[in-house]
């Protein structure tokens, strides 16, 4: 990805916040929040988080936490994509992993005393750049938002069909592929992995 803007939008203040929480600063944070998130944002959260509104109560109710439970908290990036939607959007995604030691409880899980990992998934929706020549994306970024609406769309012929050949994933995925998914049902190697690891035990639960 090609990133276009001025030193004063919005993308470079949230590449500033995601680079603090790299070794994570409470006050620093907070504040970078704030100037990424307005105050009227309302923040997808998952369960039991749900919908929260602004930068204090998002800071409040999830980090503040968080940070208790984690005192060295850190937050390791492994993906990060920007573009353009085709409603002319501009969106941020970014995947990775919270860590930090674990020494109290968090969502009444106890602690135990060591290294932990948590998986993350977030998505920025962004104003556009001020200089109105957006976010340009290198090759047929079309042409691949296609294949993966075509891999969603397949994906959710199962369970409706219980065929399992249906989702065409080896048409999409690679025969080494590894999934990263919630713990318990979480990590699997290729399509087997996938469905006996995840699949099967997620439509089940």
């Amino acid at each position: 990805m090609t990133k276009k803007y001025s030193s004063t939008d919005v993308p470079l203040k949230i590449q500033i916040l995601r680079e603090k929480m790299r070794a994570f600063s409470a006050d620093e944070v907070q504040h970078l929040i704030h100037q990424v998130i307005s105050q009227e944002a309302t923040i997808h959260m998952c369960y039991p988080f749900g919908d929260l509104i602004g930068p204090i109560e998002y800071f409040d109710m999830v980090y503040q936490p968080l940070l208790k439970s984690i005192p060295d908290l850190e937050r390791r990036e492994m993906i990060c994509v920007t573009g353009i939607t085709e409603k002319q959007q501009t969106w941020l995604g970014t995947m990775g992993n919270y860590m930090g030691t674990f020494l109290s409880p968090f969502l009444e899980i106890p602690p135990n005393g060591h290294l932990v990992h948590m998986r993350f998934h977030e998505f920025f929706c962004i104003p556009p750049p001020i200089n109105g020549d957006g976010l340009t994306c290198s090759g047929d970024g079309l042409g691949s938002m296609q294949i993966v609406k075509d891999m969603l769309t397949d994906l959710c012929r199962h369970p409706g069909n219980p065929n399992p050949e249906v989702m065409n994933l080896d048409k999409y995925w690679h025969p080494r592929f590894n999934w990263y998914g919630p713990a318990g049902i979480g990590t699997a190697r290729g399509i087997s992995g996938f469905r006996h690891w995840h699949q099967i035990p997620f439509l089940r639960g």
